[in-house]
């Protein structure tokens, strides 16, 4: 038994291939052959190809400096185009907003380098006619057991631009907890940019990310400071939209229930409740934990706070249904949590009294003794 070893020290790319050990004797030959594989490096020789017909933004955005983004006329037809190369197990895919594409569906050609158990991989999709359903983020990604690699992704968006508030437009301000807005977009645009109170643009040092045809802009950390207005400035290259948020601190929501403390039966009954306050609330009037009347805030640009006002009215009240504590809730949604506020009065319902006065003796005489009898029925 003999064994012969050969030690590759500083292993490089021409080192990979296939290796024979060829044993002789006397009886003939026997060749083993194994391969040696580079573990990773994939590499693109190029991104995602650029779409005929589209126009590219050149202006370099703070929010997603890693994406290229082409207004594509609808109904065109064309190709996007990747490669790739590395080992030849890697598989090469392409991805939108997230999810693998299949359809149309991609081909991938593959072609062997003269470098040893490497190969160069292209991949193709071609759109017929290119619409709004196509609109999204495309992205190449080669992978193998090892590692995964991703192109420079591509934004293709048709259709007329637009731009519309995707979040609330009134933000409550709760520090230091964080507060979130969003825009939504619809055709191709160059850049969103995103400014504080109409002035200062707010830099790439806050958390701004881009799905699809969303941006979303976190402040984590907030302050008092952060009061005041957010504004997203959406442009094509031609139009600029404006989208603007208002950002308010949250102030404990001032209630004031008004309703009689008694009433008679049969007369009418109105119980009103109105509130002032940041945020928007959820207003109900309930009399015993029954509700009676539902109602919300809106917002007044006179007084900058929401304002909200519900009434109630009970005609012909009756003692049995109508007497008891009346409750104005207010209730504030805080994502899965809810807060109430509330104010009660108690409504008393009396009754008119039935009277009747009887004398025992309807005709008497002087000298006689006559008994009054008053009877009242009900109550005051």
């Amino acid at each position: 038994r003999s064994t012969s070893m050969a030690s590759i020290g500083s292993i490089s790319e021409s080192d990979f291939g296939m290796y024979t050990c060829q044993v002789t004797n006397r009886a003939g030959s026997v060749n083993v052959t194994t391969s040696v594989r580079e573990m990773g490096s994939i590499s693109f020789t190029g991104d995602l190809s650029a779409p005929p017909g589209g126009a590219l933004d050149t202006t370099i955005d703070v929010t997603d400096d890693e994406t290229d983004r082409y207004n594509i006329e609808d109904g065109i037809s064309f190709s996007l185009t990747c490669v790739a190369e590395g080992p030849n197990d890697f598989e090469l895919t392409l991805w939108k907003d997230g999810v693998e594409v299949t359809s149309p569906p991609p081909s991938v050609a593959n072609e062997t380098l003269s470098m040893p158990l490497r190969m160069r991989k292209t991949l193709n999709v071609t759109f017929s006619s290119f619409s709004a359903s196509d609109n999204g983020v495309y992205q190449c990604n080669a992978s193998n057991a090892y590692t995964t690699v991703s192109s420079r992704s591509v934004l293709l968006g048709s259709g007329p631009f637009n731009a519309t508030r995707a979040s609330d437009e009134y933000i409550v301000l709760l520090p230091p907890n964080g507060i979130m807005f969003e825009v939504q977009v619809s055709g191709a645009y160059e850049s969103i940019r995103w400014y504080r109170d109409g002035g200062s643009e707010i830099v790439a040092t806050t958390d701004i990310t881009l799905s699809q045809f969303r941006q979303t802009l976190n402040i984590m950390s907030t302050s008092s400071s952060d009061v005041g207005r957010i504004t997203a400035n959406v442009t094509d290259g031609t139009a600029t939209l404006s989208i603007v948020f208002q950002v308010r601190l949250f102030s404990s929501p001032s209630i004031t229930l008004t309703a009689p403390s008694y009433v008679i039966q049969g007369d009418n009954l109105t119980v009103s409740c109105n509130v002032t306050g940041y945020p928007q609330v959820d207003i109900d009037i309930t009399r015993d934990s029954s509700t009676l009347m539902m109602g919300s805030s809106s917002f007044s640009d006179d007084t900058n706070l929401f304002e909200g006002s519900v009434s109630h009215d009970i005609a012909n009240v009756n003692r049995s249904t109508d007497e008891g504590n009346y409750t104005c809730l207010v209730s504030i949604s805080n994502g899965t949590d809810v807060v109430e506020y509330s104010k009660e009065t108690a409504v008393i319902v009396y009754i008119r009294p039935t009277v009747s006065l009887m004398a025992d003796m309807p005709f008497a005489s002087v000298g006689d003794t006559v008994t009054l009898t008053c009877t009242a029925v009900g109550g005051v």
